[in-house]
């Protein structure tokens, strides 16, 4: 079903940070050919051979040109956001630097991800709902919000209207 769905099997790729100046920017890329396309600008390992939910530090390039100093952040089908291979690239946050990594991600195969598109992949590769809505939860607090405490766990839960699962005291 997938791939009767335009541009599903594409490796996608754009700032998770909000763009401006800041300390530090982080670019992801989920699909099928992120590691390569990662492993092709990171020289100073061999990411195919790196566990998953690791982090891994070095010079980004692109032919001998350094883009970046960066820590590299892996997570691996099928145990990441989008259920695919999923890379973060931690960088200075520097918008021109920003935008060299993601034009060489460009460049290696990589298109420009739609708003919400890594969230729209998700269920499409069995990562439960519930984890997404709770993933969002921190983000939408607004200072009202914030009177009530955030769950203490807000990746448990489940959709029951028992209660049962819910992740309190269980």
């Amino acid at each position: 079903m997938l791939g009767k769905l335009s541009g599903w099997d594409d490796t996608i790729v754009a700032l998770a940070t909000p763009p401006g100046i800041g300390a530090i920017g982080i670019i992801r890329l989920s699909g099928k050919k992120s590691l390569d396309m990662v492993n092709a600008l990171f020289p100073s390992k061999d990411l195919f051979q790196q566990p998953s939910h690791t982090v891994h530090v070095g010079f980004l390039k692109e032919k001998n040109k350094v883009l970046d100093e960066v820590v590299i952040s892996l997570f691996k089908k099928p145990k990441s956001y989008t259920g695919e291979d999923v890379v973060e690239i931690s960088c200075h946050g520097s918008p021109y630097i920003q935008q060299q990594i993601i034009e060489a991600c460009i460049k290696y195969g990589a298109r420009l991800a739609k708003p919400g598109e890594f969230t729209q992949r998700a269920p499409a590769r069995n990562v439960p709902v519930t984890r997404l809505w709770a993933s969002k939860t921190p983000c939408n607090r607004t200072p009202t919000s914030r009177k009530s405490p955030a769950p203490a766990h807000p990746l448990v839960g489940s959709l029951s209207p028992s209660g049962r699962g819910s992740g309190r005291g269980a």
